[in-house]
C-alpha cells in the first residue's frame, strides 16, 4: 500500500479551517477521497498548474505530496511562492527526512527557487493517522510527519496562529533560520 494515496487527517482538515477562517484556495495534491476542504483542488496536474488559480492576493494553498516524488513537489512550491501570482502561504504535510535534498531545498534554502521565499516555519508532529485507500484510518504512520508553513505576508502573526491550530498534532516546533 503506497503512501503516495494516502489523505490528510481530519486533525489537519480542522487546523486549516481554523488557521484560515474557512477552506484554502487550493489543494494541488488532491484526490475523490480528500476531506481538505479548498475552493480549488486538482487531482491530477498539480506540478503544471497554476496554485492560485483564482488570483486572489492573499491565497493560502495546502499540500500533501506524493511522498514518492517530494524534489519535484517541493521545487513547485516554492516556484509557486516566488511567483508574484503565486500564493501568499503554503502549508505542506511531509515525512520527517532531514538528509534528502528535497528537505535541503525546504528548509535550507538550497538553491533556486528557495531563496526567493520565506524561510519556513516546521512543526514536528507527532505520528499522525493518515487516511488509506480504503478509507481506514491507519494508526500511526510508520514515519515521523512535519508540517512546514510558508508565510509571506504577516509573518510573526501567522506563525502564533498556525501554532495555536495545529496545537493538537505539534510535538515540537521551531522557526527555521
Amino acid at each position: 500500500m503506497s503512501s503516495d494515496n494516502w489523505c490528510s487527517p481530519p486533525e489537519v482538515d480542522a487546523g486549516l479551517w481554523e488557521l484560515n477562517d474557512g477552506p484554502v484556495d487550493c489543494d494541488p495534491c488532491s484526490n475523490e477521497r480528500s476531506i481538505i476542504r479548498a475552493h480549488t483542488t486538482y487531482a491530477t496536474g498539480g506540478l503544471v498548474l497554476p496554485w492560485n488559480p483564482r488570483r486572489r492576493r492573499k491565497a493560502k494553498t495546502y499540500e500533501n505530496p506524493p511522498y514518492s516524488n517530494l524534489l519535484a513537489w517541493t521545487l513547485k512550491g516554492l516556484y509557486e511562492l516566488g511567483r508574484a501570482s503565486g500564493p501568499a502561504e503554503l502549508v505542506r504535510l511531509v515525512p520527517v527526512a532531514t538528509s534528502t535534498a528535497w528537505w535541503r531545498h525546504a528548509v535550507l534554502a538550497e538553491g533556486e527557487p528557495a531563496r526567493r521565499v520565506p524561510r519556513p516555519l516546521v512543526i514536528f508532529t507527532r505520528r499522525i493517522a493518515f487516511i488509506d485507500e480504503t478509507n481506514t484510518v491507519i494508526n500511526g504512520a510508520r514515519f515521523d510527519a512535519a508540517l512546514f508553513f510558508y508565510f509571506v505576508h504577516d509573518r510573526a502573526r501567522r506563525i502564533r496562529q498556525a501554532l495555536r491550530a495545529f496545537r493538537s498534532l505539534t510535538s515540537w516546533h521551531r522557526e527555521a533560520s
